[in-house]
């Protein structure tokens, strides 16, 4: 399962939010989600906070081949 961490990032920056205010929104620690985008490995259920945090249904966030 690969995850589009460009999306994520491009989504944060259009809502104006720094890290760590994107961060508490989605409802992870901030080094979980610093760690998320060094290793692009992520568990299911923090996918799915960021897709709801979002607003967006968590397969949204996967690359699609």
């Amino acid at each position: 399962m690969r995850i589009d961490t460009k999306k994520i990032e491009r989504e944060r920056l259009r809502l104006g939010l720094n890290k760590s205010q994107f961060t508490r929104k989605v409802g992870i620690s901030r080094q979980l989600y610093y760690a998320f985008l060094k290793t692009k490995r992520i568990r299911l259920s923090t996918l799915e906070k960021i897709g709801n945090g979002l607003d967006w249904d968590p397969k949204d966030l996967l690359i699609s081949r």
